[in-house]
């Protein structure tokens, strides 16, 4: 028969308290799982976030770049309206801000080609003896740049208010605006002994602002003229 093991107090007293150090080294092990879990965790879920703000700082950083690019380009029209209370945001704000001072002074810079050519032509209605046909018909050009100035101060006023305005682009005739431009343009070209000549397919169009059209065709021919030679 087996006989029981029956140990000394000293002896018992060694094993409860290595009994005690095993589950103490166990509940230590753990604890130092847990906390690299934890850690891996933490580290995977900040590079997922840096990541996530690099992708998007990157991408209002290149819109505020595109932004830039096109006001470069003499391109105003296109405000970058960012939202937020970043830097980023911030910057973008005044730089909207920069774009629609240069907008107003654009437009009012553009006021002075119909400005001109009223002056042209009332000038010279005074200056040369014309019969009333021909006198009827500066009188209507003076009307058309009239409506036209009147056109680009609403425009102007519009943008001070900044208020912009949704209109669409329309089919121009190129050869009606180059036939509108020679005639405002006549009497300059004449006082300067220059001589006008244009070759425009009737069929040749383009899609745009009518009064922009007119107002780079006007600008070109009235360089050509000013800075050109006696007979040019």
């Amino acid at each position: 028969a087996a006989m029981p093991v029956v140990f000394s107090g000293e002896l018992a007293g060694s094993v409860y308290i290595m009994d005690y150090d095993t589950e103490q080294g166990q509940l230590i092990a753990d604890l130092e799982m847990n906390i690299l879990r934890s850690s891996i965790i933490l580290e995977v879920a900040i590079l997922v976030i840096s990541v996530f703000f690099s992708i998007v700082s990157s991408g209002r950083m290149r819109t505020i770049l595109t932004a830039m690019r096109l006001a470069r380009e003499g391109e105003y029209t296109h405000p970058i309206k960012m939202h937020g209370t970043d830097e980023f945001a911030t910057f973008s704000e005044e730089f909207d801000k920069l774009t629609a001072r240069l907008q107003v002074s654009d437009a009012s810079h553009e006021l002075k080609t119909p400005l001109a050519s009223i002056k042209l032509l009332s000038d010279s209605i005074l200056q040369n003896e014309m019969d009333a046909g021909t006198m009827r018909e500066f009188v209507a050009d003076i009307g058309s740049e009239a409506e036209r100035l009147n056109r680009m101060s609403q425009k102007l006023l519009m943008l001070t208010r900044r208020e912009e305005g949704t209109q669409e682009h329309e089919v121009v005739d190129v050869a009606d605006v180059v036939t509108r431009v020679f005639r405002m343009l006549v009497p300059l070209a004449d006082s300067q002994q220059i001589k006008l000549t244009a070759n425009v397919d009737r069929s040749c169009t383009i899609l745009a602002f009518e009064d922009d059209a007119y107002q780079i065709m006007f600008n070109l021919v009235e360089n050509g003229i000013k800075y050109n030679r006696p007979g040019g």
